[in-house]
Parts: structure tokens; C-alpha cells; sequence
């Protein structure tokens, strides 16, 4: 006797708005269950919507995302005293900022639990910045699923820093190294790169942490299984690899870059470039839109302009664009001569690139990037080693992670880093007659390769997702008031 197919799921998904480093991840993820047949719907802010979301999703060549509905919802912060226009939603560095910026996401529940109540769901999965989504979904009566930015990695290192036993208690000066209690492997830290003031968010969003279902992390089993279990022990939560969030977005669409109305083709100036260059020789260097001229000094990236100079190497750097910038307003972060000294071999691009596109493309090797899991991911996804600078908490966390899986080198960035600092790295990551380099390249092909396979058929991240779509409808069939 053949048993019905389980009806598709309702699932709501929250992503946090304030960058693109946790929208994104989180959006490819409910397209790879939209793409499995499930229905889903996004709440987000309309700038959100707009800036970001709308412009990867599309009906016409994924099928799969007519199954996917966007819902608005503003961000109410005039009513805690900040501006409309306001856009330092990440990690705001003035706690007062900070704090008005939490108590606005605290406003946002009663409008989305108005919508859901309305609207019913079989299932939240939300951010967990949004410490909030918990609690509402069991007055929804419904199990959440929370999204884990920092990865399994990160999660380790704070869980370690809150054991009493931590050596950190005791340390009398900042920059005294002590090794995290706990951990699969041994990582030394300085009080420098504690969390600080976001101790407290933190907390709030571990509590709500352990109240859901599970907490997925854009990752994959093959590169993160030991620090995916000691989570798993250390909390007793659900762990669920979903990712990389890169290659979803490559699985389902059949594309790298996820902007559909921004792809550039093998005309665009700098592919073009790039097609003229060796394998492996170019290093391409992103910090982000979001990040370049807000957390980089004039001062330190003068030392990077000036490493990348007297290297003789060629590169690809993608910086911030500014409006209406002037000569004398470049020369304040780019040395005086620096176009004409690294003419054909240099190239500085404001404002938009087919990003995924360069660092997958053959002469590339090498990305300099801020240290977050997603450029990390990134660079392990398209086989490329990585230099990295790191400007928050979470940031240091992750570049050991880098390092401890021979991946790349990380600069830190507490202080200004040297240019000669800069240019040994440079180094170290692209001469390739280098058996360092030649090991990071080794292993990153690896990873490239796993990352792969693990959204294809039968990989540890599609059977993840095919298992969570089935307790899920389990609990929504036999439904109970308990998510346990």
C-alpha cells in the first residue's frame, strides 16, 4: 500500500537585515528548500526587499522561487530615537547606537507575530538576532529553527569564554595571549578580542538558541564536524549544516553570481582582464562595500595600497564607492603616483563586481578579504587560499578557524598592520614555488571539492535539509506542544 506524499510546509523565514553577510546566506538557504518543494515566505524590511533579496530571486529562470513570498515590515526606529536613514545595522561600535538599534528589533515581533497569526506557519527560522523568535513561535505553537552567522567555530570559542574556568578571568593585561578551555584544539586569544559590549546581545541570543528545535549554521559536515559536535555536546542542541551558501546558490540556479540583473558577461572589463592573466597569479581583494572605508583607517589602507605596490604582483582591488570623490580625497587613502607605478598589473575598481565571478576565475590566486565566515566559505567553495583582516569579535574567532584549517593567513587588525607585514603574506599565499603555498592550495582544493558535493544529491547537506523537511512535517502532522 503506497503511502500519500506529506503535504509541502509552510516555513517562515527571518533573515537579519543590516548586511549582506547575513541575508544572503540565509535567503539561499529557503531557496534550497523552496527548491525541495516547500513553501516559503521571507519577512523583511522593505529596503531589505529591495536592495538585496529582489534582486537574486527570480521566477523566470528558477522555478523554484515562485514558491517563495516576501513580506515587508519596517524597522520602527524613529520610535527609539534613531533616523530613518540610519544603515549601521551590523555591528554598531557605540553601545548607546547599539542598544536603541536592539530595542527596534524588539519592535518588530508584535507586527510579525500579527502577520503569522494571520498568516499561519508550520515553522519559524529565524536569525538569532532576533532573540524574540522563540518565544513567539511557542505562543504560535509552532517549533523555530534558529540561523547561527557566527558557525559551529565561533559558537565553540564563546561557549569556551563562558566557562568559569576560562583563563581570561585572571588576566591582568589586554593583550596577554591564554588558551580558550574546551576545545577540540588548542586556540589562544587575547582579552583584546572578547566581545565586549555585545556580551549581553550574545547571551540573549544563546537563551533563545537552546528554546528552538535546531540551529542551522551555513557550513558544511565535511569541513566543520568537530566543532559541529562539541557544539552539539556542549548545548544539547540540534546542530544542522546547510551550506555552503555559495554553492546552493550555484546548485539551484546554475549560476555563481546571485545578482541576476548585475551579471556581468565575459565582455565585463575586469573578467576580460582577468582572461588575459595565468592561472593563480592574480590576488583579487574585496573587503566589502559594507566594510572598506568604514572599518579600514586612511592610514591602513595606505600599508595595503603600498604592499600591493611594492610587490610586483598583479591584483584586482575593489573598493567602496563614494560619491562625487575627489583626486585629493583618493590620495588621502592611495599613495601618490600608486595608478601610474601599478599600470597593467593593478587595477582599482569602485563600486560593483561580479564578485563570485573573479574569485572563481583560473588566473585568481589568491582573495585578501575581511574575515567573515561567508568570504572564508567564499574562498574554500571556489578553491582559493585567503589573507584576511579581522575588526570584530567574531572576526578573530573565525581567523583561527582559517588558519587551524590551512586555508590561508590572517593579519588580525586590533592595530594598523605593517605594509611589510602585508607584503610577507602576499607573498606567502601567491608564490606558488613555496611549499606553504602549495599546501594552502592543496587543501582549498579539497574543501572546494567537498563543498560541492555536499548540496549535490546524497551530499551530507542535501540529506540535512531532506531530514529536517521530515521531522518538520512529522511535527506538523502529530502535532503537540512540544518541540523537544
Amino acid at each position: 500500500m503506497s503511502h500519500k506524499p506529506a503535504a509541502p510546509l509552510k516555513l517562515c523565514f527571518i533573515p537579519y537585515f543590516g548586511s549582506a553577510i547575513h541575508t544572503f546566506p540565509l535567503l539561499d538557504i529557503a531557496r534550497f528548500f523552496a527548491f525541495h518543494g516547500q513553501n516559503v515566505t521571507i519577512i523583511t524590511t522593505p529596503s531589505n526587499a529591495t536592495s538585496r533579496i529582489k534582486k537574486v530571486l527570480n521566477n523566470e529562470t528558477n522555478p523554484s522561487d515562485h514558491r517563495i513570498f516576501i513580506h515587508t515590515i519596517s524597522l520602527p526606529l524613529r520610535q527609539v530615537g534613531l533616523n530613518d536613514d540610519f544603515n549601521d545595522l551590523e555591528y554598531p561600535q557605540d553601545p548607546n547606537i547599539g542598544l536603541k538599534l536592539f530595542q527596534a528589533i524588539h519592535l518588530l515581533r508584535a507586527p510579525i507575530q500579527e502577520f503569522l497569526t494571520a498568516n499561519p506557519t508550520d515553522c519559524i527560522v529565524s536569525d538569532g538576532l532576533f532573540p524574540w523568535y522563540a518565544d513567539m513561535a511557542a505562543e504560535l505553537n509552532v517549533p523555530s529553527v534558529s540561523y547561527n552567522s557566527l558557525g559551529a567555530f565561533a559558537s565553540c570559542v564563546l561557549e569556551g569564554l563562558r566557562s568559569t574556568d576560562s583563563p581570561h578571568h585572571q588576566m591582568e593585561f589586554t593583550d596577554q595571549p591564554f588558551i580558550v578551555p574546551g576545545l577540540p584544539i588548542e586556540i589562544k586569544l587575547t582579552k583584546d578580542e572578547l566581545p565586549g559590549h555585545f556580551t549581553a546581545m550574545l547571551e540573549a541570543v544563546r537563551e533563545c538558541e537552546l528554546k528552538s528545535y535546531g540551529v542551522i549554521f551555513d557550513s558544511f559536515q565535511e569541513l566543520d564536524s568537530d566543532f559541529v559536535n562539541h557544539y552539539s555536546k556542549l548545548t544539547g542542541s540540534r546542530v544542522i549544516t546547510i551550506g555552503p551558501a555559495a554553492e546552493i546558490h550555484r546548485k539551484i540556479t546554475g549560476r555563481i553570481e546571485r545578482s541576476f540583473n548585475l551579471e556581468k558577461t565575459e565582455h565585463d572589463e575586469c573578467l576580460t582582464w582577468l582572461n588575459s592573466k595565468n592561472p593563480n597569479s592574480v590576488l583579487y581583494i574585496n573587503f566589502g562595500n559594507e566594510s572598506t572605508d568604514v572599518k579600514f583607517s586612511n592610514e591602513q589602507l595606505i600599508k595595503i595600497a603600498s604592499a600591493l605596490e611594492s610587490s610586483g604582483r598583479e591584483f584586482i582591488w575593489v573598493v567602496a564607492e563614494k560619491e562625487n570623490e575627489k583626486l585629493e580625497d583618493e590620495q588621502k587613502w592611495l599613495p601618490i603616483g600608486f595608478h601610474d607605478n601599478v599600470k597593467g598589473r593593478g587595477k582599482v575598481i569602485k563600486g560593483w563586481v561580479p564578485h563570485l565571478s573573479i574569485l572563481n576565475h583560473s588566473s585568481v590566486g589568491g582573495f585578501m578579504g575581511r574575515c567573515s565566515l561567508v568570504s572564508i566559505l567564499e574562498g574554500f567553495s571556489a578553491g582559493v587560499p585567503l589573507i584576511t583582516f579581522s575588526s570584530s569579535f567574531e572576526q578573530f574567532y573565525v581567523e583561527k578557524f582559517l588558519v587551524a584549517n590551512g586555508g590561508g593567513l590572517g593579519l588580525g587588525g586590533n592595530k594598523i598592520v605593517s605594509r611589510e607585514s602585508i607584503n610577507k603574506a602576499i607573498e606567502e599565499l601567491m608564490d606558488d614555488k613555496r611549499e606553504k603555498t602549495k599546501e594552502m592550495r592543496r587543501k582549498v582544493q579539497e574543501y572546494a571539492k567537498m563543498a560541492k558535493g555536499a548540496v549535490e544529491e546524497g551530499g551530507s547537506s542535501y540529506n540535512n535539509v531532506m531530514n529536517l523537511i521530515q521531522q518538520l512535517q512529522m511535527l506538523r502532522d502529530n502535532k503537540n506542544n512540544t518541540y523537544n
